[in-house]
């Protein structure tokens, strides 16, 4: 989930902006920590390296571990370059309905949730009604 943003930006507008990575708080880094953090605190790692506890790597070590751990580095980058992956995959699957989405915030401004899991899961738009009202 945290690189669907990213994903859906390069699958629909071609190109991604700034908006997934930034600071400690941001999508790119928290995928980063929890794919780190799989590898060498949760035991998820191939090898004996996965069950070896390392610890939950914090903001503040999570950069200098990578950048002594190539190994790790490289294991984390393949995590997150198949869960973008499937990310992308999924985007494409539901183009269509993430499509008839954003037309009714367009057109609508905001999207209550029952119309939003409607469009979602492949059931009907609301047509004339104001989003959510009783049809």
């Amino acid at each position: 989930m945290l690189l669907a943003g990213r994903a859906a930006e390069e699958a629909v507008l071609g190109d991604v902006s700034t908006g997934a990575g930034g600071d400690d708080r941001s999508d790119l880094a928290r995928a980063t920590a929890l794919a780190a953090a799989a590898l060498q605190a949760y035991g998820l790692g191939d090898g004996a390296d996965g069950l070896l506890w390392r610890g939950i790597p914090t903001p503040d070590t999570l950069a200098a571990t990578l950048a002594l751990r190539p190994d790790m580095g490289n294991r984390v980058s393949a995590l997150l370059a198949t869960a973008y992956a499937e990310a992308t995959a999924e985007i494409l699957r539901c183009r269509e309905r993430l499509e008839t989405l954003a037309r009714l915030l367009v057109e609508h401004e905001t999207v209550g949730g029952a119309d939003a899991e409607a469009v979602l899961t492949g059931g009907d738009p609301p047509s004339d009604r104001p989003p959510d009202a009783p049809g």
